[in-house]
């Protein structure tokens, strides 16, 4: 059975997702709970000064939950200062509070031994981790060692088969104050790229949805410039530079250009694998890891298609060839991209996915790329089985595509469809399976 779109599922992520059916899942986009930071089973917190008080409050505000078909019970403990009440939800092994790092680490692949069979052999997992500083406490560590947890999980799913194909550094301009004098503040945090193991590299993969504006600006007359010894133009360092018909990389890019009024390609620039995030303000929406989400919507309409073929479950779309052919010494550049393959180029198929692209396509065209069968067409799917406070699912509806969210705290979801509901938007209408 096919599991709700565009909602959010209550209850554990590992079973939840090992519930959905094979190849459901376009791309992935997740930032789980991090090991050793936050216990993401408090339903409701409070303080007290007295015992008697406390405990009158925790069995209240446990009922209320229970009442609404939530396993969870009261916890009263003394802070020091005063009586702290929380009220936890039913959970012996909560996920990212394993015992160490190597814990953590075997129960994360297990999340994606799942992963594996429910996305679509050409589909992505961009995945968020942050790391910490351990403790005499962790056993087979020591105190104030950083566990490197991305990295270790990253080599791990890396023996298991998964492609790495980016690191993209998120760095905070807001991190919170540290008040440590033995080594420098944590302001960034890793999100792996990685593609399906069985996709051999040629996965899905939109540059054309995410490029930025170019910073430089071409020249009217370049063809006339090359010809005549070189272009001269001013780099972003300010310095003249010339180029030439010879030139290779970036060089030989912006000198052979087929469109006059651009420096490379005509619908941007390939975004670089770091973002700046600013504060978050009224993102936090009362959870205390929200992304931002600027951050979701930079990197995520590369991996998630607007269209799929509802026969074969294949991206169908187009991306922009720019095809330049002349004689003598002038060289064809041909950048392509939107592409259904990683770096083997454009129009080709291979791997598992079957995907094809057209060939010949004219100077300056879109160009499809697809299946053939003709079948209608559905948005594609994002998974994020640690919705949290729903920035996935927001991001997503504003793309025109499906989410499907898991979270183990019912207020978190909750606080998603609220999210949800207040965004009036006229894109949100009229999405069906």
């Amino acid at each position: 059975m096919d599991p709700p779109l565009d909602a959010i599922q209550v209850g554990d992520t590992f079973r939840l997702v090992h519930d959905l059916p094979a190849q459901s899942i376009d791309t992935v986009w997740s930032s789980p709970p991090y090991f050793g930071q936050r216990d993401y089973r408090i339903l409701d917190v409070g303080t007290f000064s007295s015992v008697d008080e406390a405990e009158a409050w925790s069995e209240s505000a446990a009922a209320e939950f229970q009442n609404n078909q939530i396993s969870c019970h009261p916890d009263v403990m003394w802070s020091g200062e005063k009586w702290l009440c929380r009220v936890l939800l039913d959970d012996p092994n909560p996920y990212g509070m394993e015992s160490t790092p190597s814990e953590y680490i075997d129960r994360t692949l297990l999340l994606f031994h799942d992963l594996r069979r429910v996305l679509k052999p050409w589909g992505t997992v961009w995945w968020n981790v942050g790391d910490t500083y351990l403790t005499y406490s962790t056993v087979g560590h020591r105190n104030k060692e950083l566990a490197l947890i991305p990295f270790r999980l990253a080599i791990a799913l890396v023996d298991e088969g998964w492609l790495p194909r980016n690191v993209v550094a998120w760095c905070k301009n807001n991190t919170m104050p540290s008040s440590v004098r033995d080594r420098l503040s944590c302001a960034w945090e890793p999100i792996f790229l990685l593609a399906h193991p069985d996709s051999g590299g040629d996965y899905y993969f939109n540059l054309d949805k995410i490029r930025q504006p170019h910073k430089s600006e071409g020249t009217t007359n370049w063809k006339q410039g090359l010809e005549n010894g070189g272009l001269s133009h001013t780099t972003q360092a300010g310095h003249r530079a010339r180029l030439t018909v010879g030139d290779g990389g970036l060089g030989r890019t912006k000198a052979i250009s087929s469109f006059k009024n651009y420096i490379g390609h005509p619908l941007g620039k390939n975004p670089r694998d770091h973002i700046n995030t600013v504060r978050l303000g009224s993102e936090h929406q009362g959870h205390f890891a929200t992304q931002p989400e600027a951050l979701v919507h930079r990197f995520l309409p590369a991996t998630l298609p607007r269209k799929v073929c509802c026969a074969c479950g294949r991206p169908q779309g187009r991306y922009f060839k720019v095809n330049e052919r002349s004689t003598g010494d002038w060289r064809t550049l041909a950048v392509q991209s939107g592409r259904p393959s990683g770096d083997q180029g454009v129009g080709r198929s291979g791997g598992n996915s079957g995907l094809r692209g057209a060939r010949g396509a004219q100077e300056g065209t879109w160009v499809a790329y697809g299946c053939d069968c003709r079948a209608p067409t559905r948005p594609g799917i994002v998974l994020d089985p640690f919705m949290g406070s729903g920035t996935t699912a927001l991001v997503a509806k504003r793309l025109r595509c499906h989410f499907i969210g898991f979270d183990r705290n019912p207020r978190y979801a909750a606080l998603t469809h609220e999210r949800l509901a207040r965004e009036s938007h006229p894109l949100f209408e009229g999405l069906t399976p």
